[in-house]
């Protein structure tokens, strides 16, 4: 089961970069839990106004999602990401 308490104390206490260096670890004993790259960009896009860290980590969620509830969450995300942050709903697919 992975642990996110660390990774969690991190942004209570306002260390988002620590955080997300807490959810790295555990995606590296956890390779496929798609939860720290979720965490990881909802922090980056909040915290740290980084767009380009928040939309690789939902995209690597998105190909570890298993069944359509947390693939829908991760898609969902995404779409939020490209329609309200970067104004550009059809970014990803011109790529």
């Amino acid at each position: 089961m992975p642990e996110y308490s660390i990774a969690e104390a991190r942004v209570n206490t306002g260390k988002y970069p620590e955080a997300i260096e807490e959810y790295r670890k555990v995606i590296v004993r956890h390779p496929d839990d798609m939860y720290p790259h979720l965490r990881i960009a909802e922090i980056a896009l909040k915290h740290l106004q980084d767009a380009k860290t928040a939309e690789t980590d939902l995209l690597v969620a998105l190909t570890k999602a298993k069944g359509q509830d947390s693939a829908a969450l991760a898609v969902g995300r995404l779409a939020d990401l490209y329609q309200h942050t970067l104004l550009d709903p059809a970014a990803h697919w011109r790529s």
